[in-house]
């Protein structure tokens, strides 16, 4: 399992995130960074896009796709002042990251923004590609086009992406729910009560997408209560692409950077299947 955007003072308990100590904006920052270097994103072997990605290219009438990133993977922006706080090395605020284990008390004025495509680590320094490498290829390579929640337009419901950018401090309960409200309401812009979308989810963004589509738009039961799956968000997705998920305890294993394992997989997403 790749680390990219691992935080591992961070447990996931029943598709819940809790933080075991509070969150620093620095040592965030030191954490996230250090990841995102010594992952994918990373010098790596760039594969041959255009031949992976020949058939997805000239087929029209692709399925949407819904992208998920993961923990730290989308930006958090001051709703007051408009000003990003994550991530940035060069805030003009004092505002900090607030973070806490009460998950409850994490609600304050930050909003999720987009997702982070690159990164500048200082002034001198060059810019650091987070999901760059991934929007750029279903943008330039795989004939997919940047979709908008809020204006999807007329041609929406096919050959269009849209990024999913959520609180990352919140409860992933909380966002799997948020995701599957924003699906329902873009299926009502469209008019497409039917339509199915695919995902590509990575790390914390794979648990959401699975609670999403295990238990739809409600929350977990109690605690003497038992958990029965309903499959209610299943109707929303066609197919969930998992990169990096910690669906099971993790093991230590080499493996080819999931950038590279994406993309012969999204390739295959509707080779075969249309709307």
């Amino acid at each position: 399992m790749s680390p990219i955007l691992q935080a591992t003072h961070l447990a996931v308990t029943k598709d819940r995130v809790t933080s075991s100590t509070p969150l620093v904006f620095s040592a965030g920052l030191l954490i996230f960074f250090s990841l995102v270097l010594s992952g994918c994103i990373s010098a790596h072997r760039t594969p041959n896009l255009e031949h992976i990605f020949a058939i997805a290219r000239a087929t029209t009438g692709k399925r949407p796709v819904i992208i998920i990133p993961g923990i730290l993977g989308s930006e958090l922006i001051n709703s007051k002042t408009g000003e990003k706080v994550w991530p940035s090395a060069f805030r003009t605020a004092d505002d900090g990251l607030p973070m806490t284990p009460d998950l409850a008390s994490n609600h304050d004025d930050l909003v999720p923004g987009k997702i982070v495509e690159t990164v500048r680590l200082a002034r001198v320094l060059p810019e650091v590609y987070v999901y760059r490498d991934l929007l750029e290829a279903l943008r330039h390579y795989a004939g997919y086009r940047d979709g908008d929640w809020n204006n999807p337009g007329t041609d929406g419901d096919k050959d269009t992406f849209y990024v999913f950018a959520y609180d990352w401090r919140q409860d992933n309960v909380a966002n799997a729910r948020e995701l599957i409200r924003q699906i329902e309401r873009l299926k009502e812009k469209l008019q497409r009560p039917n339509l199915r979308f695919n995902i590509v989810a990575h790390s914390m963004g794979g648990l959401i997408a699975r609670y999403a589509a295990m238990y739809g738009n409600i929350d977990l039961p109690g605690d003497n209560e038992e958990i029965r799956p309903t499959w209610a968000g299943a109707a929303h997705i066609n197919k969930i692409v998992m990169i990096g998920v910690p669906n099971s305890p993790p093991k230590i294993r080499l493996a080819r950077p999931p950038c590279f394992n994406f993309c012969h997989t999204a390739a295959r997403l509707d080779s075969s299947t249309r709307i």
